[in-house]
């Protein structure tokens, strides 16, 4: 019924950071509003980064530290994949992911 997303981001020569939110408020099941609804959820992501410089061999160099579903919310990530009904509440539900984190190491030549 509802979606919501909010953004913080600070990059200043050699950090980054970046918090975001994104609220999905209950949905239903069917086009007629009445097989059925999944309780709404929030999720937050979080990225922080390290750009090295000083030399010639770290220059250009990036670590970054991202965490996806950063609480480890619990939810219903996609609704319908066998197609929506009218009505009733033959549905498929399929869960979110859980929470992720990546580290990535990038180097610019």
């Amino acid at each position: 019924e509802s979606f919501v997303c909010a953004e913080a981001a600070y990059d200043y020569v050699v950090v980054v950071a970046r918090l975001s939110a994104n609220y999905i408020g209950d949905r239903y099941f069917t086009y007629t509003n009445t097989g059925g609804k999944v309780d709404g959820r929030t999720l937050g992501d979080l990225s922080l980064g390290y750009r090295f410089n000083g030399n010639v061999l770290l220059d250009g160099l990036e670590l970054q530290l991202n965490v996806a579903n950063l609480l480890d919310e619990e939810y219903v990530g996609t609704l319908g994949t066998n197609g929506f009904v009218n009505a009733g509440d033959s549905q498929t539900v399929v869960t979110g992911a859980p929470r992720q984190v990546f580290v990535t190491l990038r180097k610019a030549f």
